[in-house]
């Protein structure tokens, strides 16, 4: 039909809202029913033509094709009559009525007789209430009916609190093993590997005969090398399931080996792998020291990289330690030694033993196996599984020749083999196994111009001679194969090739240093503190952070410490859980 000028169009906005009413009072009244639907031991009376318009399932269904076309009784399976009646209330009355009670049966219901708006509904209704008890849910039926942004939503959430998770949903244990491997195997999930492992072992107890074949391939997507060796060691390796497992016992001892650095293959070094709790960016720490022109300090400070100068506060060291030595390994922060300073100690403090571990999940101080022997000054360096002490002065002020080492796993002490030359203030610093004593001075207070070297696979050390190194009271860091000498009494920072045994210099720092402390971070050398000495001889303690740039061969004043400190240490640490 053709349409001419004068002819008006009249339209009813309302007719389909007009029409969808009128339906629904034939409903009411039970007039024009053409097929009954059977859901259960419900009858539902409904119009075909209705059904048909609002889903394709229903319009396929009542076609010639299928008998359902013909009967007047059609029944109806997979849905609950509660579930349909909503079903039904939204197709004559255009309204859905949501709750938690009934939503993640509609989602089911909405997929299987093919309704996708009331689909979205549900989906987007469950994105607002996801919560740790529902994830594990969720996710499943989300995979199941293809809710692509629910199902990402809902196993974002079970990455993040994967811990939580497992603790209040007894979904967990029901999970497939194809979805616990897709789990375990993410690498966005945040959790402990110790941790992750206890949830393994877990469920595979849930139902042992059917899942014991599941264990090697979920253990093998376990990231051993990143556990507490102790636990490694004391929980995993003698697991009954583990040790029942030749696949398992291996992975654990290779691990194991890797950690302590024993035997690497060259092959694994190739290979990328990283720890999936906690690393986000590297941390900053600084501890202990003499602050506030000499007196003690007990803060531990934390910075972030990125954060600029934002510092905060971690728990205080257990008690007011001078010179003692601190390293971070496998996740904690060991504190050794040094002058203890208190009211039993005398003025100038005690020399002492003592150990204490700072754990950087429980974020807390804990007292730890003493030392061997009392000492201050020293050197703390990690290597594998184990921590060398290295120098220092005894309550006396005499050298100490002797070094030990702590087994990590074992929790003991042991006796190393003596430095050759007792020195003190040197630098120090660990590559590949062999533990870098370079300077320092000897107990004339001379400076000694070489390096002693300590293989800690061989227990052996042996001397280097040479004219180049003069340095006191200075920091090593090793960078890009390197070690680094910072300063000493000298602006000079010089650096020191093992592979090729030679010297060379960079840009030289600001002003001379002495007593300060450094590390890498971020791929540069971050210098924090000490002291020097002004051109009329005062001493100064300075609050300085200088950052050197490798690539500019740069020095940069970045910010400044809470105060003025020398006599500090000055870790890094890769954890987000400070």
């Amino acid at each position: 039909m053709t349409i001419s000028e004068d002819c008006q169009v009249i339209r009813r906005p309302s007719l389909t809202s007009d029409i969808l009413l009128h339906i629904e009072e034939l409903r009411i009244e039970g007039s024009f029913m053409d097929v009954v639907l059977c859901v259960g031991e419900s009858r539902f009376p409904c119009h075909r033509l209705l059904l048909a318009a609002s889903s394709p399932y229903f319009r396929a269904l009542f076609s010639n094709r299928f008998v359902e076309g013909f009967r007047r009784e059609v029944s109806l399976w997979d849905v609950s009559p509660g579930t349909f009646a909503v079903l039904l209330d939204y197709v004559y009355k255009g309204r859905l009525y949501l709750t938690e009670h009934n939503v993640l049966e509609l989602l089911a219901a909405s997929s299987l007789f093919q309704y996708p708006e009331v689909q979205r509904a549900c989906c987007t209704f469950l994105e607002k209430r996801l919560n740790t008890e529902n994830c594990l849910q969720v996710a499943s039926l989300a995979e199941h009916f293809n809710c692509v942004d629910l199902q990402k939503q809902a196993r974002s959430l079970v990455l993040r609190h994967f811990v939580e998770v497992v603790k209040v949903n007894r979904e967990f244990l029901e999970l497939t093993c194809s979805e616990l491997v897709a789990y375990v195997a993410d690498d966005d999930l945040r959790v402990y590997e110790e941790m992750l492992f206890q949830a393994i072992i877990a469920w595979i107890h849930h139902n042992p005969f059917a899942r014991r074949s599941c264990l090697e391939v979920l253990f093998s997507k376990l990231r051993l090398q990143f556990m507490d060796p102790r636990y490694l060691v004391h929980f995993v390796t003698r697991d009954p399931l583990v040790r029942q497992s030749k696949l398992c016992s291996r992975l654990a001892e290779d691990a194991n080996d890797e950690m302590m650095l024993l035997n690497p293959n060259p092959k694994d070094l190739l290979k990328k792998v990283e720890p999936r709790c906690p690393l986000r960016k590297q941390q900053l720490v600084v501890l202990g020291g003499q602050a506030r022109y000499e007196h003690t300090s007990r803060q531990v400070l934390l910075m972030e990289s990125g954060e600029g100068c934002q510092w905060r506060n971690l728990r205080k060291l257990p008690a007011r330690y001078q010179q003692a030595a601190a390293v971070f390994l496998h996740g904690t922060i060991y504190l050794c030694g040094g002058r203890r300073v208190g009211e039993d100690s005398g003025g100038g403090g005690m020399v002492c033993a003592d150990m204490h571990r700072f754990s950087t999940r429980l974020r807390n101080w804990s007292p730890a196996e003493s030392m061997l022997t009392p000492r201050c000054g020293h050197h703390a360096v990690g290597c594998g599984g184990n921590l060398y002490i290295i120098g220092g002065s005894d309550s006396a002020n005499n050298l100490v020749c002797g070094s030990e080492v702590y087994d990590l796993v074992e929790g003991t002490w042991t006796h190393a083999a003596p430095i050759p030359v007792a020195v003190r203030q040197p630098a120090v610093a660990q590559f590949q196994r062999r533990i870098y004593v370079i300077g320092g001075e000897d107990k004339e207070r001379i400076p000694l111009r070489m390096m002693q070297v300590y293989d800690t696979k061989q227990d052996l050390w042996y001397k280097i001679e040479t004219r180049m190194v003069k340095n006191i009271s200075a920091p090593a860091v090793v960078l890009a194969d390197k070690i680094h000498i910072i300063g000493g009494y000298t602006r000079r920072v010089l650096v020191y090739d093992p592979r090729t045994n030679t010297f060379s210099r960079i840009a030289s720092l600001h002003i001379p240093r002495m007593h300060h402390a450094a590390c890498e971070l971020g791929g540069c050398i971050c210098v924090s503190g000490g002291r020097y000495v002004r051109p009329g001889g005062s001493v100064t303690d300075s609050d300085a952070l200088d950052i050197y740039d490798p690539v500019q061969d740069r020095w940069e004043t970045v910010g400044k410490l809470p105060c003025a400190m020398f006599h500090h240490a000055c870790l890094t640490l890769c954890s987000t859980d400070l």
